[in-house]
C-alpha cells in the first residue's frame, strides 16, 4: 500500500506540473513598459509572443486604453499586420518554438500620463498574461524642436520658375509661412506626410522667407530668392 501511495503522489505531481506550463510567454524587449516623449511623437514598445509548446497555437490580444483625453490614440502591429487605431482586438497564430511580433504605439496627444493594458489569450487553453505600457507626455521647448525635426535649405536658390523644400517633422503637425521682406504674409501651407513641398510658381521676383511652424511655434526661419 505504501508503495502505490508513493506512485499516486508522483503522477498527481508530474501531471500537475504539465497542467499549469505556460504554453506561451507575452513579453516587451528589455521589459521597458515605462516611456517618456514629446506630445506627438510616435512611442513603440516593441514586444512577442514566444511559444513554448511543441504546436502552433492561435492567441488573441486585446488592448484596453487609459488615456487622459480622446487626443490620444494608439495602434497595434502584430506577426500579421499593423492595424488601425481603431481596432482593438484580433488573432495571430505562432508557429511551434517560434515567436510572433506585438508591438504597440502611443500616441499623446496632450500633456499627461496615459497608458494601455494589452491582454494577450492562449484560444486554447484560455491562458492570458497582461502588460501595462505607459507614457509620461511632455510638450518640446521651441528650442528642443529645432533639434528634433529637419527642414532643408530650398533648392535650386535663386531660382526662376519653382523650388523645393524637403522636411521630416517626426510625427508632428507643421506648417510652412512664406513672407516678403516686409513681413507680410503671403501663404501659410499645411505640411503633410510627404516630407517635401514645392513653392514658387506664383511668386513674383525678389527675396522671401520661409518659417517652420510646428505644434504652433516657428522653429526655423530660411531665405529664398526668386529671379
Amino acid at each position: 500500500m505504501k508503495m502505490k501511495f508513493f506512485t499516486f503522489i508522483l503522477t498527481f505531481t508530474m501531471v500537475s506540473s504539465m497542467t499549469f506550463a505556460q504554453s506561451f510567454d507575452y513579453y516587451v524587449t528589455d521589459n521597458d513598459t515605462i516611456k517618456g516623449g514629446a506630445v506627438g511623437d510616435w512611442i513603440e514598445f516593441s514586444g512577442h509572443v514566444a511559444n513554448n509548446s511543441n504546436k502552433s497555437i492561435t492567441t488573441s490580444w486585446t488592448v484596453v486604453k487609459n488615456f487622459p483625453d480622446t487626443t490620444w490614440s494608439t495602434f497595434v502591429c502584430d506577426g500579421n499586420q499593423c492595424y488601425g487605431t481603431d481596432v482593438m482586438t484580433q488573432q495571430q497564430g505562432t508557429m511551434a518554438g517560434a515567436s510572433s511580433l506585438m508591438k504597440a504605439t502611443i500616441i499623446p496627444g496632450s500633456v499627461g500620463t496615459g497608458s494601455i493594458t494589452i491582454t494577450v489569450e492562449d484560444l486554447q487553453t484560455n491562458e492570458k498574461q497582461s502588460i501595462i505600457q505607459t507614457v509620461d507626455a511632455f510638450n518640446v521647448s521651441t528650442n528642443d524642436l529645432a533639434k528634433i525635426v529637419v527642414i532643408s535649405q530650398n533648392a535650386p536658390n535663386p531660382f526662376h520658375n519653382y523650388t523645393t523644400v524637403n522636411y521630416d517633422l517626426k510625427g508632428h503637425e507643421g506648417q510652412l509661412l512664406l513672407t516678403d521682406v516686409a513681413g507680410r504674409q503671403i501663404k501659410n501651407q499645411q505640411l503633410d506626410a510627404t516630407g517635401q513641398v514645392q513653392i514658387g510658381n506664383d511668386l513674383q521676383a525678389g527675396i522671401y522667407f520661409y518659417s517652420l511652424i510646428v505644434d504652433g511655434a516657428i522653429v526655423t526661419t530660411k531665405r529664398l530668392q526668386k529671379l
